[in-house]
C-alpha cells in the first residue's frame, strides 16, 4: 500500500466513520424499542388468529425470521458493535451504548 492510499484512508475513517457510527447509535435504540415492542403484541396482544408482526429488520432485509432451517440469522441489534471513534473508557462503545 502506498502513502498516498493509507493517508487517503486516514482521511477516509476520520471523514466518514463519526457520522456513520452517530446516526447508526441513533437509529439502533429506536429499532430495539420497536422490537420489544413487537415482541409483546406478538406475546401477549396479538388477537387470536391473526399472524405474528415481523420486527423492522425483518421487514427492511426481507426475512421471514431469524431461523431458517435450524440456522440463526444475526440481528444487527444484538450484533453488531460500533466503537465509539473518540475513546473514552466509560463511553467505549457508540452501540451499544451500555457495554
Amino acid at each position: 500500500m502506498s502513502l498516498g492510499a493509507f493517508d487517503r484512508g486516514v482521511a477516509e475513517l476520520a471523514n466518514i466513520y463519526p457520522a456513520f457510527a452517530q446516526r447508526l447509535a441513533e437509529l439502533l435504540p429506536c429499532i430495539a424499542s420497536n422490537d420489544r415492542e413487537i415482541e409483546y403484541i406478538n406475546n401477549h396482544a396479538r388477537p387470536s388468529g391473526a399472524e405474528r408482526l415481523l420486527v423492522a429488520e425483518l421487514i427492511a432485509r426481507g426475512l421471514e425470521g431469524f431461523v431458517k432451517n435450524s440456522i440463526q440469522t444475526p440481528r444487527i441489534t444484538e450484533e453488531l458493535r460500533l466503537p465509539a471513534f473518540e475513546y473514552s473508557p466509560h463511553a467505549a462503545y457508540a452501540w451499544p451504548r451500555s457495554r
